[in-house]
């Protein structure tokens, strides 16, 4: 193979991997939150629902919602303030 058809495979491998790996690491979490869990008496956190049922409904699993609101300008500041990554 030719330096330029190397090149060219290299660029298109760092282009399509994040992806693919982006497309998978969804596809786990999607799986993991709607994975319900076995009951566990001896714990803290509630069990036997799936995670993303005790995120929604909090207050029946005996749970309080305390996100905060961000403003979009506060993390826009933030990322300003971050070194930039260049390849």
């Amino acid at each position: 193979m030719s330096s330029v058809t190397i090149r060219c495979i290299g660029e298109l491998f760092r282009w399509l991997w994040p992806k693919i790996v982006q497309d998978c690491l969804n596809g786990f979490v999607e799986y993991w939150n709607c994975k319900k869990t076995e009951t566990q008496y001896d714990k803290i956190l509630p069990s036997a629902a799936a995670p993303n049922i005790i995120f929604d409904f909090s207050e029946r699993h005996g749970l309080q919602y305390v996100g905060q609101p961000v403003l979009n300008s506060a993390v826009e500041q933030l990322r300003s303030q971050l070194p930039s990554i260049t390849a």
